[in-house]
Formats: C-alpha cells, structure tokens, sequence
C-alpha cells in the first residue's frame, strides 16, 4: 500500500478518494453483508449503512453542495460590485485631489464667479 501511495503525485498524496482507492486495490472489495476492518459481525444494517439511508445522505450532500455554490456566486458577485463601487469611488477621489492640486480649482471657481456676474 505505501508503495502504491508513494507512486502517487505529490498533489494526490493527501487526497482522500485517491486513498480509498488504492485501499481498494490492496485489500479487495467488501464482503456481502460486511463492512470492511470492523470486526466480526459488523454489517452495513448496524451502522446504518441501508441503500435508503445512503440515498438520503447522497441527496442531502448535493443539496449542501448546490447550496453551497450558490453562495458563492452570490458572495463573488456581492464582493465585485463593492470592488467596483470602490473603485469608483476612488477614482473620483482622485479626480478631485488631482484638481484642487492642478490649479483648475480656482479657474473654475473663477469662472463660476463669473458667470455669476454675466
């Protein structure tokens, strides 16, 4: 079994599945009616390991994970729109900033007077 886990790629060494499956490989597949390193007498009924419960259990896994998903798209996308808000923002800042420092101010403040006048 080490040797099949050492023949793996450094970014499958702690990979559950790719576990599973080289136990898998080396121990051989599960006995009817057993449960593979619980003992003597274990069956999948007593842990509560029925076809109808794994269903439920699959079911609600796929349920997590879309709900899952979901908020991560919402999330990202709550999360670009106050990055572009932000940006926005700053970027106005800027503007400003770099007019007061310009000199533009005052003409335009000139200007405003002005045409006050006219």
């Amino acid at each position: 079994m080490n040797q099949k886990r050492n023949a793996l790629p450094p970014q499958l060494m702690e990979d559950p599945v790719a576990m599973e499956n080289i136990f898998r490989e080396v121990v051989g597949p599960d006995g009817h009616g057993r449960v593979r390193c619980s003992g003597i007498g274990v069956t999948p009924k007593s842990l509560g390991l029925t076809k109808t419960n794994l269903e439920v259990e699959c079911r609600v896994t796929q349920s997590q994970e879309r709900m899952r998903e979901e908020i991560t798209l919402k999330v990202t996308h709550r999360i670009k729109e106050e990055m572009k808000h932000d940006r926005q923002e700053m970027e106005r800042q800027l503007t400003c900033k770099d007019i007061l420092h310009s000199g533009q101010w005052s003409q335009m403040k000139a200007n405003s007077q002005n045409s006050q006048f006219l």
